[in-house]
């Protein structure tokens, strides 16, 4: 069995604002509703006795180029162990 950890800009995700969720070795966290202030560095961590493993990937917020361009709503991040 694995412990997974889920990280933003290098501190735990404690907020309530993203969902965390486990389904069989697919571990996932989601942003319903992406800001400003959620981008950054996302990173998970799993360990057992055996070892670590860390992946990251940077979230990029940026506004739409037209009124008319549609807004991404929602991200989400997915771990396999």
């Amino acid at each position: 069995m694995f412990q997974v950890t889920w990280f933003v800009n290098g501190e735990p995700v404690v907020s309530q604002d993203y969902q965390i969720t486990m389904e069989g070795d697919r571990y996932s966290l989601h942003i319903p509703e992406v800001f400003d202030e959620d981008a950054g560095r996302f990173s998970v961590t799993a360990e057992n006795p055996s070892g670590k493993a860390t992946c990251s990937g940077m979230l990029y917020v940026e506004e739409p180029l037209s009124e008319r361009m549609p807004v991404v709503q929602t991200k989400t991040f997915e771990a396999t162990t």
